[in-house]
């Protein structure tokens, strides 16, 4: 029966010397082995040597990944689920972590984080608050806080990270309606912040950010980013749309940073 089988194995690896690992008589021979005698078969394939066992199964270490959200009252949102979540507001809330929430008001000031800190930022309800254009404190000029904010967030943000907005916009009335509200967004505005020649760049824009979405938004499915729309809501959204009643705007940028890693959508 072995004889059987080693000529079954033989005329089945006739020719075919290296994947079964069966070498025969009629076949071509590796140099790592001695000549065979007339008419034996090998039946040890050649060594190949394999990755540590260990190294195969190890996972890569975890990078923590971190979001802020601004202009969030109480309770930041955390839209894409990263593992550390950080908030700045006006006021301090009681009870919350001082460590991760920071009182400030960023129509003055700078976002009070490193650079390349956060792999996402979010803004609900907020870009509708911060102006377009202040006086300078000695009067002599002017200075633009919206502008100067878009740049903290694509500052803060690592390459590829993301920045999501959900603001009432142009022609809405809820855009208007708030005496709080100073900032009147549109379905162009991301032209000055987006692509490879940001119109904002005349105004002391210095980042750039590649366009994802800027769109009229559905509430409350919009609330979470990357959220497909299924027939029955994307019908919804046509309808409210031609009746003039979607009345936010939704933001999907991504950072982009030249000779930085990481630019891809995170």
């Amino acid at each position: 029966m072995r004889q059987h089988a080693q000529k079954t194995m033989s005329n089945l690896c006739e020719g075919w010397p290296y994947g079964s690992g069966l070498w025969h008589k009629g076949a071509a021979r590796s140099s790592a082995y001695p000549p065979l005698e007339s008419g034996r078969v090998r039946t040890r394939s050649p060594r190949i040597d394999y990755p540590c066992p260990g190294a195969c199964s190890r996972a890569p270490a975890h990078m923590t990944t971190r979001h802020l959200d601004l202009g969030c009252g109480r309770t930041p949102r955390n839209p894409f689920q990263r593992d550390e979540v950080f908030a700045i507001d006006l006021a301090l809330p009681e009870g919350v972590d001082p460590a991760r929430f920071a009182a400030v008001n960023l129509n003055v000031a700078p976002i009070p984080y490193p650079q390349a800190y956060f792999d996402s930022v979010s803004a609900y309800d907020f870009l509708e608050h911060v102006p377009r254009v202040l006086s300078s404190a000695d009067g002599r000029t002017t200075v633009l806080p919206f502008v100067q904010l878009i740049n903290e967030i694509w500052r803060v943000l690592v390459p590829g990270g993301r920045f999501y907005a959900i603001t009432p916009a142009v022609p809405s009335l809820e855009a208007f309606s708030d005496p709080t509200h100073v900032n009147y967004l549109t379905l162009h505005t991301h032209d000055y912040f987006c692509g490879d020649a940001p119109l904002g760049r005349a105004y002391g824009f210095v980042g750039r950010f590649e366009l994802r979405r800027s769109e009229r938004a559905l509430l409350p499915e919009d609330f979470v980013p990357d959220t497909r729309l299924g027939w029955a809501r994307a019908a919804k959204k046509a309808i409210r749309g031609a009746r003039g009643r979607l009345t936010h705007l939704v933001w999907d940028f991504v950072a982009v940073k030249a000779g930085e890693s990481g630019g891809a959508a995170r």
